[in-house]
């Protein structure tokens, strides 16, 4: 087993390495490493800490160590808080160790008072660790970055240390000036914390990867304009819902709509002017499209409204209720009216998306060469 003057050093050298890596995380990549910020703090603090008591080991550097100690702790209840969107009262993690340290300082100088310190410094990771998992837990499953269960795994190997530690050292009665007591109990609670602190730290930077991830596939699914589906995110949902079954309507349904004479409101008015169409156009289909429907951009005027287990009669009656308030509410410039023209298909469940897109831009010609501003069924 390493001596406690190594085990500091390396609890300083590894801790401070996770340190610049959180820091960094979070400054490049933003909202996205919420909680990095304060981890990164809460690591430092503890390399600091770990670095003073290894080099002199004397009384007044385990006062320091353990006030960096105890704010360590704290911050990182706080970091993994805003990890989880749960930081409101974070800052209340470290108002409460701040007493919690002033009582354990003035522990010092006897093996009974040391009982009692260590005691205290065990309630307090045991508090944070589990205020932490409590955080952790409160986050909706599908909404967990991939990081979560390692964070978890953390604090519970923490816990589990510090309980050792707690138990350990007043039954074999052995004295302690903040894990400087030369046995293999301190060892032991140096290493799972260690450990501890890397698995936390490892589980922020893999959530904050995950986030980016997430914010990245959904910008490259997304239409920039409009904020709806873009073809590429359309063309990954839909194909999925089609397989579905259909219910008693035995259909789905495909709404395929295109403005009229959007080409000459942009010669005349301003690609500006027809930018704003379009995202009012996209405002007025999202207010007609029910939960289960899927929006989408397809590109230029053209939009995309996938109707799951909805028949023939009944995406017909939708599409025509969507033209009249388009018709009733879509202004350009000017008060200038625009209209749409909408072709609807349906076909039953498992018809792949190509056929499906193909009759209903066909009914979509159709509503056209028909005059415009109407609703044709393929």
């Amino acid at each position: 087993m390493l001596d406690e003057r190594t085990l500091f050093f390396v609890l300083a050298l590894i801790p401070g390495l996770l340190a610049l890596v959180c820091g960094s995380l979070r400054t490049g990549l933003g909202e996205d490493a919420r909680g990095l910020g304060h981890q990164a703090l809460s690591l430092a603090l503890l390399a600091i800490a770990s670095a003073v008591v290894s080099i002199f080991g004397q009384v007044w550097s385990v006062a320091f160590g353990l006030a960096c100690w105890f704010a360590s702790m704290a911050i990182m209840t706080m970091a993994v808080r805003h990890f989880a969107s749960a930081g409101s009262r974070s800052w209340l993690w470290l108002a409460a160790a701040a007493p919690v340290f002033l009582v354990a300082i003035t522990l010092q100088g006897s093996p009974r008072a040391d009982v009692w310190r260590i005691l205290l410094v065990s309630a307090l990771f045991i508090a944070c660790a589990a205020g932490g998992i409590r955080a952790l837990a409160r986050l909706p499953a599908p909404a967990r970055p991939r990081g979560t269960p390692l964070i978890a795994l953390g604090f519970a190997l923490g816990i589990l240390v510090s309980l050792f530690r707690a138990i350990a050292m007043p039954i074999l009665d052995v004295q302690s000036a903040f894990l400087m007591d030369g046995t293999s109990i301190a060892s032991i609670f140096l290493l799972g914390m260690l450990i501890c602190l890397t698995l936390v730290s490892l589980g922020l930077i893999m959530g904050a990867a995950d986030r980016v991830r997430v914010r990245l596939g959904r910008l490259a699914s997304t239409d920039a304009l409009t904020g709806v589906l873009n073809r590429r995110g359309f063309q990954e949902r839909a194909p999925d819902l089609l397989a579905l079954p259909a219910g008693e309507s035995e259909a789905h349904a495909l709404a395929l709509l295109d403005l009229d004479a959007f080409k000459r409101l942009n010669d005349r008015l301003g690609h500006a002017t027809g930018d704003e169409a379009l995202v009012q156009l996209a405002r007025l289909i999202g207010g007609q499209a029910r939960a289960n429907d899927v929006v989408a951009r397809l590109g230029g005027e053209e939009f995309v409204v996938l109707l799951p287990a909805t028949g023939a009669g009944g995406a017909k009656a939708w599409a025509e209720q969507l033209r009249a308030v388009i018709e009733a509410e879509l202004r350009a410039a000017d008060g200038i009216a625009v209209t749409a023209s909408i072709g609807v298909a349906a076909v039953p469940a498992g018809t792949p998306l190509e056929s499906l897109y193909r009759l209903a831009d066909a009914a979509l010609y159709h509503a056209k060469d028909s005059g415009k501003n109407r609703v044709v069924l393929a």
